[in-house]
């Protein structure tokens, strides 16, 4: 499918299209999407704040 496709749907239908992309993600380790680079750069960060050196901002 073309992304041409996609923006000639309505709304609705590109919008169940997103919903259904999103379920097939849910399926899918993240381990398998996320690059390892990025992995890495999460992992020491949720490190860092369980032992208190990092802080979280409230909104």
């Amino acid at each position: 499918m073309k992304f041409d496709h996609l923006k000639a749907l309505p709304l609705t239908d590109r919008l169940l299209a997103m919903e259904a992309l999103w379920q097939s993600f849910a399926h899918t380790p993240a381990l398998n999407i996320i690059p390892e680079w990025h992995q890495q750069v999460l992992s020491a960060r949720l490190q860092k704040l369980h032992a208190g050196q990092e802080q979280t901002i409230a909104r």
